[in-house]
Order: C-alpha cells, then sequence, then structure tokens
C-alpha cells in the first residue's frame, strides 16, 4: 500500500506478520493505533465506516493514517500504547532511546484519503536504559514495557522489563508528565500492568519470575494505589506460579 504516495516500508506492509505489540482504541475518531516493536511510528486503521450516501467511506478497514516518529538511533520500537484522550495524545513505551514518547493527535482525521503525518512526537519522558538488568541475564531488548492509567489520581504505571520495577509517572507535572515514584522489586521481568475495577491495586504481571534451576515461576504483584495507605505505591501482595 501506498499512503501520500509514498510506498509504505515492509516493516509496515507486513504487520500482520511481524506482528503488532500492543493496540488502542479511539472511540472519537473511529481508528485503531497499532505499533510495533520494530517500526518508528504508529498506524492508524480506520474501524469504523462513515459513508454517507455518494461519499463512501474510502478507507474502510484500511490504513488510516501513519505517524512517523523520528529515531536518531534508527532502532526505535514501541512496545505498548496508551491514548489520552482528556488531552488528546498518545503515550508510547520505547526502546532506543528508552522513554515514554509523547504523540500529539490533534492533526489525525478520519476522511476519505490516507496520510503520512511527521512531526508528531512532541515530548518524551525518560526511562532507565535497558541496557541495566536488575535480575537474570535475559537478552530481551525490552526496557519500558507495559502501561497502565491510575483515574482519579492522574498517574501512569509504567513497567520496565528488564529493571524489574515499575515507574510511577504523573501527567500533570510539566509539558507531558515527570516520574514521581519508583518501585523496585515488583518480580522477574515485570510486563503487563492493569489496574483493578475499584482502582484500588495495580496488578503486575512479571515474565519470569523467581528462576530456580531450569525452571520459572511466573507471577502477580499487586500494588497499592491508596493515597491514604501506609504502603501507597508499594508491593503489598505476590500471588506466585508454583
Amino acid at each position: 500500500q501506498t499512503v501520500d504516495g509514498v510506498a509504505l516500508p515492509g516493516s509496515v506492509a507486513s504487520l500482520a506478520t511481524d506482528g503488532p505489540a500492543a493496540s488502542v482504541w479511539d472511540e472519537a475518531r473511529g481508528l485503531l493505533y497499532l505499533v510495533s516493536k520494530i517500526y518508528p511510528g504508529v498506524i492508524a486503521v480506520d474501524l469504523r465506516d462513515d459513508s454517507v450516501p455518494g461519499a463512501p467511506d474510502r478507507n474502510y478497514l484500511n490504513i488510516e493514517t501513519v505517524l512517523r516518529v523520528q529515531s536518531t538511533t534508527g532502532q526505535l520500537g514501541f512496545q505498548d500504547v496508551w491514548l489520552d484522550s482528556a488531552r488528546d495524545r498518545l503515550l508510547l513505551t520505547a526502546r532506543e532511546p528508552d522513554a515514554v514518547v509523547v504523540v500529539d493527535l490533534s492533526g489525525v482525521v478520519d476522511d476519505d484519503r490516507a496520510e503520512i503525518l511527521d512531526e508528531t512526537a512532541i515530548g518524551a519522558i525518560a526511562l532507565r536504559d535497558l541496557t541495566d538488568d536488575a535480575g537474570e541475564q535475559t537478552y530481551a531488548g525490552i526496557g519500558g514495557a507495559g502501561m497502565a492509567y491510575v483515574p482519579g489520581l492522574d498517574l501512569l504505571l509504567v513497567t520496565h522489563f528488564r529493571a524489574n520495577a515499575v515507574s510511577v509517572i504523573d501527567l500533570s507535572l510539566g509539558a507531558f508528565g515527570a516520574e514521581v515514584a519508583w518501585i523496585d522489586h515488583v518480580g522477574e521481568n515485570p510486563h503487563v500492568v492493569r489496574v483493578t475495577p475499584d482502582g484500588r491495586y495495580a496488578v503486575v504481571g512479571n515474565y519470569l519470575g523467581e528462576v530456580r534451576a531450569a525452571d520459572v515461576g511466573s507471577s502477580l504483584a499487586w500494588i497499592d494505589l491508596d493515597p491514604n495507605s501506609a504502603r501507597f505505591l508499594e508491593v503489598v501482595a505476590t500471588v506466585g506460579n508454583r
């Protein structure tokens, strides 16, 4: 496929086989945003047919927009994506450089033409270097991994795969947010994080868990999200796979 007359690179055209790392739904625009660990950008796919008599939605079930992100290393890719609908932004966990990249969505329009948008990355929140490995040598090129938003506190939780920790970012600080806490020792290779429906805890899925000889025990770590608790932003329980 071509977008704006530009042939898409193979890493975009072959997302179906290479595999997107994560996706998020934009209800307001009817678009699904896809990211890949091998491509420095966001693919927006039109999943809502907005056709009207005489004016078909020509991009329905196809690429609507490609948001390209500049990379000084040429290795940039993304592990997760979260939609900050209140600020009309996407937040992406990036590798090389390791950061949460902030992408502006104000120029994304669901219309009858596909397009490429450059210079949509408006900022970044630095994460710790993915070359540092706090536990078992995994050799995985993953720093920042999964993300979860904490409603009411305006906090973003970001798991750090190789540091065995969770970064806590306050999105109300500065232009794009700032790290306000670092939760250490959550388990070996934390990957996915989710907030419980009542907002009381965050649950972190640790990919490997404790390594014992040739076996590993993956685990779930529970983080206290009650700001009035004496253990706020601490791991309060771990459920292991024995």
